[in-house]
């Protein structure tokens, strides 16, 4: 085969999840003599993100920028400085994915990322907080993001903002187990031990129905 032929193969293993074939493809083909460009570099590091070798997707995904910089790629590079603890430069890359102006879904992702950096390394939860609403403004409708506001909230001990954030997390998927766990543990420290069993009751019932939805997927199938 040639080197062009496997790396192709390489993106194929890579769009079936198979990030460790992958990466010995992408190897493979640049030891042949494929020449590394932007599309490659960035395959590659994703590869390598993928499979926690986060030195190596460093390498790429910075080469990756210095050809061609992009907000995503610099998202993929913050989460590769993260995955080896260097936190200054994870922020470096996130805010620079912010600054290109990129779509909305990116810009959330940033400035999310930024939240849980400052929450879990720096313990700066005003920080994740501010960074977190920032996302919720980029992408309103995504769940998680008011998830994690509530926790920055819970671990504030501002559990009015935490439990309103918790709601609108339901509000917007009503069958969000996490959402009535994270509300439960919300309300009994707050002492509302009648609310917090009620989200107990409600998370035991949607594990109930999620369950018997797959058992009778799984039926079906074998009829």
């Amino acid at each position: 085969m040639t080197a062009q032929e496997i790396y192709e193969l390489g993106v194929d293993y890579q769009s079936n999840g198979n990030y460790d074939q992958a990466s010995k493809c992408y190897e493979q083909a640049l030891n042949l003599g494929l020449m590394p460009d932007s599309t490659i570099l960035f395959n590659m590091g994703i590869s390598y993100l993928n499979t926690g070798v986060y030195d190596e997707a460093r390498v790429c995904l910075n080469e990756c920028v210095s050809q061609n910089p992009d907000a995503a790629t610099y998202c993929d590079l913050g989460d590769a400085y993260y995955g080896i603890n260097d936190y200054t430069q994870a922020i470096k890359c996130y805010e620079k994915a912010v600054g290109l102006n990129p779509d909305n879904p990116i810009k959330a992702m940033a400035y999310s990322n930024l939240g849980v950096i400052f929450s879990q390394v720096y313990k700066d939860n005003d920080k994740a907080i501010e960074y977190t609403k920032l996302a919720i403004k980029a992408k309103p409708n995504y769940v998680l993001y008011y998830c994690n506001l509530g926790h920055y909230y819970r671990s504030e001990g501002d559990y009015a903002n935490s439990i309103k954030s918790y709601k609108a997390a339901i509000k917007l998927q009503p069958d969000f187990i996490k959402a009535y766990h994270d509300l439960e543990i919300v309300y009994r420290d707050n002492g509302q031990h009648k609310e917090a069993n009620e989200c107990y009751i409600r998370s035991v019932q949607i594990g109930t129905e999620k369950l018997n939805e797959r058992i009778n997927y799984f039926r079906r199938r074998n009829i």
